[in-house]
């Protein structure tokens, strides 16, 4: 697991494959800006089994410590921070993009915010959504081990999250290779950061989508 706080974005940036390929912007991080691939499958942490802890503290060399109790406040908070955002960006339509972009950016510092902005985030997005006529809908968020600071400052939270894409044009499908109604996988790992009283997002890593054998196109 890592522990970095930096604020390195990988965000979707092609605009014919905007929530699907993943691209590197960075943001400033004081003295200087460090771009972090994501991890290979191999390197991912084992989803969680029933019974197990979701959340730990980190050690000092980044690997999951003691478990931290789901009724944990700042597990509550974070967790929660995660599964709104998951719905936001995996829900959203051509009708609703630019309100549904509004929404996502509340879960963002503002170091995040600004360096989507620097890549015009919002307005590929909106483009894409509106000339392609895409229509998503979120499906499920599996958890991976996730980790918070020992002192409580930052987390990182590892997850699937599945979504279909329920409406799209024919040129957006055949291009990338996508189909309507089947569910398409993508591992996100997200960095937060307590401001305050509240938790929020300043860093996502985000996995090629993948989809399970057998659901043929």
């Amino acid at each position: 697991m890592r522990t970095r706080t930096s604020a390195t974005v990988i965000l979707i940036a092609a605009a014919s494959a905007l929530c699907i390929t993943a691209c590197n912007a960075t943001a400033p991080t004081g003295s200087g800006s460090s771009l972090v691939k994501s991890p290979s499958p191999a390197a991912l942490s084992p989803t969680i089994q029933p019974g197990q802890s979701i959340w730990h503290l980190a050690k000092s060399d980044g690997t999951a410590g003691a478990s931290v109790p789901d009724n944990d406040p700042d597990v509550q908070a974070a967790q929660k921070v995660v599964a709104l955002h998951t719905r936001t960006v995996d829900q959203r339509s051509a009708t609703n993009v630019a309100s549904s972009v509004a929404q996502e950016e509340t879960f963002y510092t503002k170091t995040f915010t600004t360096a989507l902005s620097r890549n015009d985030y919002a307005g590929k997005t909106k483009n894409l959504f509106a000339t392609s006529q895409l229509e998503t809908r979120s499906l499920a968020i599996a958890w991976y081990v996730s980790t918070l600071s020992p002192d409580r400052k930052t987390a990182h939270a590892e997850i699937d999250a599945t979504f279909d894409f329920v409406r799209a044009e024919p040129g957006f499908l055949s291009t990338n290779q996508f189909a309507l109604n089947k569910p398409y996988t993508q591992h996100r790992t997200l960095t937060l950061v307590k401001e305050g009283n509240r938790w929020l997002i300043n860093d996502i890593t985000k996995q090629p989508l993948t989809r399970k054998e057998g659901n043929g196109q």
